[in-house]
């Protein structure tokens, strides 16, 4: 049996290298959500069909496993060909294409969901793309339309919106490490970890490419080491790289003329591998992490060593933790991007290795942070926590859950109430990318926000912004409600027109006027709320949920599931600030807590304001006169303190004093 047929993955856990299509398919087999239609793309063999037959089990299984995936032991587990139907575009003409699939629509099935799997889907004509259209939007025959492709632009903008896409990446060469190396032990195969390595270089960083490989291999030789695999694939630029390498380390001018000579490769080419070279054992030899910037550098342990032991040898140096200031000095000089043409190449490279073998580039500066590859580069989200800007916090949910409209509505109340401060100007992001969509629309929206807060934060005295992410079609679409002082409204415009120049997306303002603001605050709100996907555990009443708040239902919105943070809050209605507004007692009124539908919108809030400012000040002057009072003497002080904030705090926020009357 063939290895990539063996090893193809069977259940979720067993797919590497694709965590983010994995957490979308799994959710949508745990939820069994019927009628999402798919759209794979990547290059060819990176397991696009793997992946689309495991959803269609898994979308048919009667006893999935927690995280969805199919058992592998029911009838439609065994014999998918009842519900799977595959159609190969290129092998079988476009013209029959409409018509296979609205027969086997037509067609009576007792499976819970037939799939119509259509490989190389950019093969389609025009005219065929826009038949499916109508047939993808009106079928409600429980069948699923999946299309994998590995030109996705080829395919019409209007054809991909009815779709959820999916990119299908490369392996990473650490994860295709381990798919190599899980295999080999199933296989009681011997090898190097070396060969491996040299392999994950050698061949396209996909799964079944890297399992035919490995499989010939073993065929060809038995064990696997790295002569065997060097025999096989043209790896050169490996022993010419430890070469120069070497030579460099040990301050021999002519064997680094000679064995860059003798590197049959672009210049500016040889300068990339080189700036790899040094980082690979800065991390791994110098420091000693485990970090494969790339596979090939990564298999030559060897040459690695080599290097620093000459450096080592030469600079008279204990060990490798003394030679990380050499390696610093080298990474500085390379911390530019790398030369793209081979006449700037070559100077950069004969001024570096003027540096290194003149023993100019010893130890003499200090490790600066900005100097490292930016692995963690860190910003607040809405609660305080760090998260990463490189990789967008992950939510728990593909849809908008009841308890973030709480947070939204509670919120945006709390602002209110707080600061006498109305929402008043709402913006639109329209983001459309042809890589991985979700990641890059997280990344440039949760990016808009930072920058919108900075730029208004150095003037504004309440800024405050809610920002709602939601895919519609084939773009995300980010939905911001902020508030922004006067003259800030007027320079809001021109902020917005750089920041899409730059960054190539669309921006849509819309602001309040003086005499409905409060309106306006609530309808932005409202509308914030309107991609709210009921759940029958999300919904303690009979009523939707959008209804109970407002929405008018020609607003409500059916997005399409969404795996990254929806919800983005300013700083200023982060979970720390509103803690600290809420000190002595001071948590703030919740129509939404009380279920007091009517009073949401109502602008009640803008009435709490002064009593609570009020209320705020007379409990901070008893606290002033408690600590004055008692200055001399810790533990009166101590307990009168505790006295009276537990009084304040046995009181619920509707029993403080106030001039208005409430719902109560």
């Amino acid at each position: 049996m063939r290895w990539e047929q063996k090893y193809r993955p069977e259940r979720f856990d067993q797919v590497r290298g694709q965590d983010h299509a994995v957490r979308l398919l799994s959710a949508l087999s745990v939820q069994r959500t019927q009628g999402r239609n798919l759209l794979l793309h990547g290059a060819v063999g990176s397991g696009k069909t793997s992946l689309a037959k495991l959803f269609s089990r898994a979308l048919n299984c009667i006893d999935i496993g927690p995280d969805g995936s199919p058992c592998g032991r029911c009838d439609n587990c065994l014999d998918p060909r009842r519900y799977h139907f595959e159609y190969d575009v290129p092998g079988r003409s476009d013209d029959n294409a409409l018509g296979w699939a609205k027969e086997i629509v037509r067609s009576h099935s007792k499976s819970r969901v037939r799939v119509l799997f259509f490989d190389e889907a950019h093969a389609l004509s025009k005219t065929t793309q826009n038949g499916f259209l109508k047939l993808i939007e009106d079928d409600q025959s429980g069948t699923c339309f999946f299309f994998a492709t590995t030109e996705v632009r080829k395919l019409l903008p209007a054809f991909a919106s009815r779709l959820t896409e999916i990119r299908i990446h490369a392996l990473t060469p650490a994860v295709a490490y381990e798919l190599l190396e899980h295999i080999a032990k199933q296989e009681n195969i011997a090898y190097e970890p070396e060969a491996l390595h040299l392999l994950v270089a050698a061949k396209p960083p996909f799964a079944r490419d890297l399992t035919i490989a490995l499989q010939r291999l073993h065929d060809d030789g038995g064990r696997i080491d790295a002569n065997l695999v060097k025999s096989v694939y043209d790896l050169s630029v490996r022993d010419h790289l430890g070469e120069y390498c070497i030579a460099l380390a040990r301050g021999d001018r002519h064997a680094q003329v000679a064995s860059m000579r003798q590197w049959p490769a672009p210049l500016a080419e040889k300068v990339r591998w080189i700036r790899t070279f040094l980082a690979t054992v800065y991390y791994n030899e110098v420091l000693g992490q485990l970090l494969p910037l790339d596979p090939l550098v990564q298999s030559m342990v060897a040459a690695r060593r080599e290097f620093v032991a000459q450096l080592c040898a030469r600079f008279d140096l204990a060990n490798c933790a003394e030679a990380e200031p050499f390696l610093e000095g080298m990474l500085e000089f390379w911390s530019q991007p790398a030369p793209q043409d081979d006449e700037t190449a070559l100077l950069k490279l004969m001024l570096f290795e003027g540096l290194v073998s003149s023993g100019l580039l010893r130890p003499g500066k200090m490790h600066r942070e900005e100097d490292l590859p930016d692995i963690a580069s860190k910003r607040p989200d809405a609660t305080g926590s760090a998260t990463s800007s490189e990789s967008p916090v992950v939510a728990s949910s593909l849809y908008m859950r009841r308890e973030e409209i709480r947070q939204i509505i509670n919120r945006s109340s709390f602002f209110v109430q707080h600061y006498g401060a109305l929402l008043n100007v709402a913006l639109l992001i329209r983001i459309r990318s042809s890589d991985d969509l979700e990641c890059v629309a997280a990344e440039a929206i949760g990016g808009f926000c930072d920058k919108l807060e900075a730029w208004a934060g150095l003037d504004s005295r309440n800024f405050a912004s809610i920002a709602v992410l939601e895919r519609d079609g084939g773009e995300i679409v980010g939905r911001i409600a902020a508030h922004l002082d006067q003259n800030q409204v007027c320079e809001l415009e021109a902020f917005c027109v750089d920041w899409s120049e730059r960054c190539g997306h669309l921006i849509e303002i819309s602001k309040g006027d003086a005499d409905e603001q409060t309106f306006f605050h609530w309808r932005n709100v409202q509308e914030l709320c309107a991609g709210f996907v009921p759940i029958d555990n999300d919904q303690p009443s009979e009523k939707d949920l959008r209804q109970l708040l407002g929405v008018p239902r020609t607003k409500w919105r059916s997005p399409g599931p969404f795996s990254y943070q929806r919800v983005i809050f300013s700083k200023r209605l982060s979970d720390g600030s509103i803690a600290q507004a809420s000190e002595f007692g001071m948590s703030p009124l919740s129509t939404f807590d009380a279920e007091k539908w009517n009073w949401i919108s109502k602008g009640w809030e803008l009435r709490e304001f002064p009593d609570r400012q009020a209320e705020r000040r007379q409990r901070q002057r008893e606290i002033s006169e408690i600590k004055s009072r008692f200055r001399n003497d810790p533990i009166q002080l101590q307990g009168h303190l505790s006295q009276c904030i537990d009084a304040w705090n046995g009181l619920t926020p509707e029993r403080r004093v106030r001039r208005w009357r409430g719902w109560w």
